[in-house]
């Protein structure tokens, strides 16, 4: 009588994981505020020569991006930037969510492509509101361009173009 039996093995895999025994987010009018209670008392990163991220704490913004490019310019994530309200009157606000630092550069077209308003400023890891007064525009379709550099050399890091109406 000849015995045949079948097996399988399993073995444990690793992942990376967090344990995190507390934190959460605070929100309030235009700014948010997360923190976490655990893993880490600091978050920083490191680089190396041969371009490896090492990433300690739990808060890490940016994890999804790729980060060992020079010059790569990425489009803005949701929630980094909102424009409102569209369509508007008068006055039209621009919120600016992004944790990084660097030059904001604003440039509103109309439907010709001719720039009619310009706006530059330096934007430090923080919410900022600018407001934009189109008074003086014709009602119509205008486009603006939100571009962010970096504070030295200025290459673009972040870009995005938003429909605007005018009433």
């Amino acid at each position: 009588m000849l015995l045949i039996s079948c097996t399988t093995a399993s073995a444990q895999s690793i992942n990376t994981a967090t344990i995190n025994v507390g934190g959460g987010t605070y929100a309030r009018g235009y700014f948010q505020f997360d923190w976490s209670i655990g893993e880490g008392a600091s978050i920083e990163t490191f680089k190396s020569l041969n371009n490896y991220l090492l990433t300690t704490g739990v808060l890490q913004p940016f994890t999804e991006k790729n980060l060992t490019g020079a010059y790569t310019t990425y489009f803005w994530a949701k929630d980094e930037v909102t424009v409102f309200p569209i369509p508007t009157q008068r006055i039209l606000e621009v919120d600016i969510k992004v944790t990084a630092e660097g030059v904001i550069n604003m440039q509103l077209f109309d439907q010709l492509g001719k720039l009619v308003l310009a706006n530059r400023f330096d934007y430090i890891i923080t919410n900022r509101i600018q407001k934009l007064d189109l008074i003086g525009l014709a009602p119509g379709i205008y486009y603006l361009d939100i571009t962010m550099g970096r504070p030295l050399s200025y290459p673009v890091m972040k870009k995005g173009t938003f429909k605007i109406q005018k009433l």
